[in-house]
Protein backbone atom coordinates (compact mmCIF):
# COMPACT_ATOMS: atom_id res chain seq x y z
CA UNK A 1 0.00 0.00 0.00
CA UNK A 2 1.26 3.51 -0.32
CA UNK A 3 1.36 5.91 2.46
CA UNK A 4 -0.73 9.03 2.43
CA UNK A 5 2.09 11.47 4.26
CA UNK A 6 1.23 15.11 3.63
CA UNK A 7 1.21 17.09 0.24
CA UNK A 8 4.85 16.05 -0.74
CA UNK A 9 5.60 13.87 -3.24
CA UNK A 10 8.68 11.56 -4.04
CA UNK A 11 11.89 12.96 -5.80
CA UNK A 12 12.47 12.36 -9.33
CA UNK A 13 14.79 9.32 -8.79
CA UNK A 14 17.60 11.27 -11.14
CA UNK A 15 17.73 13.18 -7.87
CA UNK A 16 18.47 10.07 -5.43
CA UNK A 17 22.12 10.04 -5.07
CA UNK A 18 22.76 11.04 -1.33
CA UNK A 19 24.38 8.27 0.64
CA UNK A 20 22.60 7.69 4.22
CA UNK A 21 24.98 8.23 7.00
CA UNK A 22 22.78 6.36 9.03
CA UNK A 23 18.90 5.28 9.21
CA UNK A 24 16.19 6.44 11.88
CA UNK A 25 12.91 5.88 12.43
CA UNK A 26 10.91 8.77 12.27
CA UNK A 27 9.10 8.68 15.61
CA UNK A 28 12.66 7.81 17.02
CA UNK A 29 14.37 10.85 15.56
CA UNK A 30 12.00 12.64 17.44
CA UNK A 31 13.10 11.29 21.21
CA UNK A 32 14.57 14.18 23.50
CA UNK A 33 17.69 12.06 23.97
CA UNK A 34 17.63 11.62 20.21
CA UNK A 35 17.39 15.27 19.14
CA UNK A 36 19.85 15.99 22.03
CA UNK A 37 22.60 14.01 20.59
CA UNK A 38 22.22 15.25 16.90
CA UNK A 39 22.66 18.82 17.83
CA UNK A 40 25.98 17.30 19.51
CA UNK A 41 24.91 17.82 23.07
CA UNK A 42 25.00 15.14 25.78
CA UNK A 43 22.11 13.50 27.17
CA UNK A 44 21.55 15.39 30.46
CA UNK A 45 20.22 15.53 34.05
CA UNK A 46 16.45 14.92 32.69
CA UNK A 47 17.37 11.75 31.10
CA UNK A 48 19.43 10.36 33.79
CA UNK A 49 16.38 10.80 36.02
CA UNK A 50 13.90 9.65 33.56
CA UNK A 51 15.83 5.98 32.99
CA UNK A 52 16.07 5.99 36.57
CA UNK A 53 13.32 5.95 37.77
CA UNK A 54 11.73 3.71 34.72
CA UNK A 55 14.08 1.40 36.32
CA UNK A 56 12.39 1.16 39.16
CA UNK A 57 8.99 1.05 37.96
CA UNK A 58 9.72 -1.68 35.44
CA UNK A 59 9.30 -4.54 37.17
CA UNK A 60 5.74 -3.30 38.73
CA UNK A 61 4.28 -2.49 35.00
CA UNK A 62 1.44 -4.53 34.16
CA UNK A 63 1.26 -5.19 29.64
CA UNK A 64 -0.54 -7.80 28.93
CA UNK A 65 0.12 -6.94 25.45
CA UNK A 66 3.91 -7.72 25.68
CA UNK A 67 5.25 -4.50 24.31
CA UNK A 68 7.02 -3.32 27.44
CA UNK A 69 8.92 -6.88 27.44
CA UNK A 70 9.38 -7.15 23.66
CA UNK A 71 11.43 -3.38 23.84
CA UNK A 72 12.88 -3.65 27.09
CA UNK A 73 12.89 -7.10 28.54
CA UNK A 74 12.19 -8.84 31.23
CA UNK A 75 14.45 -7.63 34.00
CA UNK A 76 16.33 -4.66 35.18
CA UNK A 77 19.55 -6.48 33.31
CA UNK A 78 17.64 -6.21 30.38
CA UNK A 79 16.78 -3.09 30.95
CA UNK A 80 20.19 -1.28 31.53
CA UNK A 81 22.12 -3.07 28.67
CA UNK A 82 19.46 -1.80 26.06
CA UNK A 83 20.37 1.70 27.73
CA UNK A 84 23.60 0.92 27.21
CA UNK A 85 23.49 -0.43 24.06
CA UNK A 86 21.52 2.79 22.88
CA UNK A 87 23.77 5.14 24.52
CA UNK A 88 26.57 4.26 21.93
CA UNK A 89 23.84 5.28 18.93
CA UNK A 90 23.26 8.64 20.84
CA UNK A 91 27.34 8.52 20.58
CA UNK A 92 27.57 8.43 16.69
CA UNK A 93 24.79 10.46 15.97
CA UNK A 94 27.17 13.06 18.36
CA UNK A 95 29.79 12.55 15.69
CA UNK A 96 27.61 13.03 12.61
CA UNK A 97 28.95 16.00 10.74
CA UNK A 98 26.33 19.04 8.88
CA UNK A 99 26.68 17.52 5.14
CA UNK A 100 26.05 13.59 6.73
CA UNK A 101 22.67 12.20 5.65
CA UNK A 102 20.03 10.61 7.74
CA UNK A 103 17.46 8.35 5.92
CA UNK A 104 13.82 8.66 7.82
CA UNK A 105 12.20 5.38 6.73
CA UNK A 106 9.90 3.11 8.58
CA UNK A 107 12.83 -0.08 8.61
CA UNK A 108 14.02 -0.95 11.38
CA UNK A 109 16.98 0.83 12.57
CA UNK A 110 20.27 0.92 15.03
CA UNK A 111 17.23 2.03 17.51
CA UNK A 112 15.37 -0.62 17.28
CA UNK A 113 18.49 -3.07 16.71
CA UNK A 114 18.55 -2.70 20.74
CA UNK A 115 14.96 -4.20 21.43
CA UNK A 116 15.38 -7.58 23.56
CA UNK A 117 12.74 -8.80 21.08
CA UNK A 118 12.15 -6.31 18.46
CA UNK A 119 8.82 -7.89 16.85
CA UNK A 120 7.02 -4.92 17.49
CA UNK A 121 10.09 -3.27 15.22
CA UNK A 122 9.14 -5.17 11.98
CA UNK A 123 5.06 -5.72 12.23
CA UNK A 124 1.81 -3.57 11.77
CA UNK A 125 -2.03 -3.74 13.17
CA UNK A 126 -0.89 -5.61 16.17
CA UNK A 127 -2.45 -4.48 20.41
CA UNK A 128 -0.20 -2.69 22.86
CA UNK A 129 -0.36 -1.07 25.78
CA UNK A 130 2.02 2.01 25.49
CA UNK A 131 2.81 1.93 21.70
CA UNK A 132 0.27 2.25 18.97
CA UNK A 133 -0.07 -0.75 16.98
CA UNK A 134 -0.16 0.88 13.18
CA UNK A 135 4.08 1.71 12.46
CA UNK A 136 3.15 2.57 8.96
CA UNK A 137 0.18 5.40 9.93
CA UNK A 138 2.56 6.23 13.09
CA UNK A 139 5.69 7.15 11.18
CA UNK A 140 4.09 8.88 8.50
CA UNK A 141 2.43 11.31 11.02
CA UNK A 142 5.55 11.92 12.62
CA UNK A 143 7.53 12.42 9.27
CA UNK A 144 5.13 15.00 7.94
CA UNK A 145 5.84 16.70 11.24
CA UNK A 146 9.36 16.83 10.26
CA UNK A 147 8.52 17.55 6.68
CA UNK A 148 6.31 20.46 7.94
CA UNK A 149 9.43 21.95 10.17
CA UNK A 150 11.60 21.74 7.22
CA UNK A 151 9.40 23.78 4.40
CA UNK A 152 8.13 26.20 7.16
CA UNK A 153 12.23 26.84 7.99
CA UNK A 154 12.50 27.87 4.27
CA UNK A 155 14.53 24.30 3.62
CA UNK A 156 14.31 23.17 -0.10
CA UNK A 157 13.81 19.76 -1.64
CA UNK A 158 16.62 18.64 -3.61
CA UNK A 159 19.21 20.70 -1.87
CA UNK A 160 18.66 20.25 1.97
CA UNK A 161 16.26 17.00 1.44
CA UNK A 162 14.94 14.35 -0.83
CA UNK A 163 11.97 11.87 -0.81
CA UNK A 164 12.73 8.31 -1.85
CA UNK A 165 9.81 5.59 -2.03
CA UNK A 166 11.37 2.05 -0.38
CA UNK A 167 9.56 -0.75 0.38
CA UNK A 168 9.16 -3.20 3.02
CA UNK A 169 7.46 -6.67 4.30
CA UNK A 170 6.00 -6.24 7.61
CA UNK A 171 4.37 -8.89 10.10
CA UNK A 172 0.56 -8.22 10.14
CA UNK A 173 -0.58 -9.11 13.63
CA UNK A 174 -4.64 -8.83 12.54
CA UNK A 175 -5.19 -6.69 15.85
CA UNK A 176 -3.07 -9.23 18.04
CA UNK A 177 -1.07 -8.83 20.89
CA UNK A 178 2.76 -9.32 20.04
CA UNK A 179 2.48 -12.64 22.01
CA UNK A 180 0.61 -14.17 19.30
CA UNK A 181 1.78 -16.79 17.39
CA UNK A 182 -0.87 -17.48 15.30
CA UNK A 183 -3.21 -16.31 12.27
CA UNK A 184 -0.32 -13.99 11.62
CA UNK A 185 -0.02 -12.55 8.43
CA UNK A 186 2.48 -10.59 5.69
CA UNK A 187 1.87 -6.57 4.34
CA UNK A 188 4.17 -5.48 1.43
CA UNK A 189 3.82 -1.76 1.83
CA UNK A 190 6.10 1.22 0.08
CA UNK A 191 7.14 3.98 2.16
CA UNK A 192 7.44 7.89 1.28
CA UNK A 193 10.93 8.05 3.51
CA UNK A 194 13.46 11.34 3.59
CA UNK A 195 17.25 11.81 2.94
CA UNK A 196 18.12 14.96 4.62
CA UNK A 197 21.32 16.55 5.88
CA UNK A 198 21.99 16.81 9.33
CA UNK A 199 22.25 20.56 9.10
CA UNK A 200 18.84 21.06 7.85
CA UNK A 201 17.31 18.70 11.15
CA UNK A 202 19.95 20.77 13.34
CA UNK A 203 17.94 23.65 12.58
CA UNK A 204 14.59 22.91 13.01
CA UNK A 205 15.07 20.53 15.86
CA UNK A 206 13.69 23.32 18.26
CA UNK A 207 10.27 23.42 16.53
CA UNK A 208 9.79 19.65 17.04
Amino acid sequence: MMCEQGNYRPSNESEIDWIPTIALRPHHFLKPSVKRAVEGKGLGAKYRLAAAVAEIVRPFLLDSSGYYNDAWGKSRKDFKRILGSQEKIYDKLRNLTDEDIVHLDVKPDPICNTCAIGRHCTSINYQSTYSPGDTVTRESLYLSKIYDALKEGGFREGEDFIFQITSHVLIDFREQNLKAEDNLGESKIEFNSMLVKVRSLKEVIPFL
